[in-house]
């Protein structure tokens, strides 16, 4: 028979206050869309997950374009869904929004048009225009994460 008397641990506020003040901050970008917005919001992110699952279990589409294009919808989902900054978090999309859907949709979608041109007529051999549409893919990329709070960038130091 174990009879150890353990007293209960004490309660550890400070974690609970990290705690909350992380959950506070995880959501503190989120838009919280209505009316239109939310529908195509919702149309939009629908469509993506149909895709994702039609791309890969019953179509035969080439590996790049199917990562391609769930790319490119992933990031303009997230860009309506995390605004740049809590100042721009507005129910209605805005400059912003649109600016970066926008370079996704260039930078994504020029690949995924001269994906063929690239390495039959240039022999795999890039050109400027691909450099430049590269760096601003990776460029879009970076910024969706940080609207996400997937990267974080301390602006204390």
């Amino acid at each position: 028979m174990n009879t150890d008397n353990k007293t209960p641990s004490p309660i550890d506020l400070d974690k609970i206050e990290r705690d909350i003040e992380r959950d506070k901050e995880a959501g503190s970008g989120n838009r919280h869309l209505t009316g239109f917005y939310l529908k195509l919001t919702t149309i939009l992110a629908i469509a993506i997950s149909l895709y994702a699952i039609y791309a890969n279990a019953l179509s035969n589409t080439q590996e790049f374009y199917r990562n391609a294009t769930f790319l490119a919808g992933i990031l303009i989902l997230g860009f309506i869904l995390f605004p740049i900054s809590q100042r721009y978090s507005t129910a209605k999309f805005n400059f912003w929004d649109y600016l970066f859907i926008l370079l996704t949709l260039s930078s994504y979608g020029y690949f995924y048009l001269t994906y063929t041109d690239l390495h039959v007529v240039h022999n795999s051999m890039p050109n400027t225009t691909d450099y430049v549409m590269s760096v601003l893919g990776i460029a879009v990329l970076f910024e969706a994460g940080i609207n996400s709070k997937l990267i974080k960038i301390n602006k204390n130091k």
